[in-house]
């Protein structure tokens, strides 16, 4: 099912707000397989898994944008889109089950978690899953 046009113009704001120009995000909204200016022009002809996957994909550059504005050193491997989303469902499960073990603490929101470093999202994902 195709975004609501709203909801294409949700997304294309939140791409300029992270710096990316339209015929960027046209050319993603092409490889996630929508209609290439789905975006752009509001169509919204774009199903939802695939706006789902521009947006994280919006937020993840986002993340690197901003974790080179305080001092990542450019080319760090950042973390993995796989990371990100076994942190969170680590997460969720520890707040289901009310464990609080493991070393480590750090954000609990894919925005944040977007900013770490794959070797810091590693360590995370160790201490979330007591696996030391």
């Amino acid at each position: 099912m195709a975004i609501a046009p709203s909801e294409a113009a949700r997304i294309h704001r939140l791409a300029q707000d992270a710096g990316i120009d339209d015929d960027t995000l046209a050319d993603w909204t092409e490889e996630e397989g929508g209609y290439r200016f789905a975006i752009t022009s509001g169509t919204g002809a774009i199903k939802s898994l695939q706006a789902h996957r521009l947006t994280v994909r919006i937020k993840e550059h986002s993340a690197r944008k901003e974790a080179a504005a305080v001092g990542v050193p450019p080319g760090t491997p950042m973390a993995t889109p796989a990371q990100i989303e076994h942190i969170l469902r680590n997460l969720a499960r520890r707040q289901r089950t009310g464990d609080a073990g493991g070393f480590m603490t750090g954000p609990t929101d894919r925005d944040g978690i977007a900013r770490m470093t794959r070797r810091e999202a590693s360590k995370y994902i160790t201490s979330l899953t007591e696996d030391y």
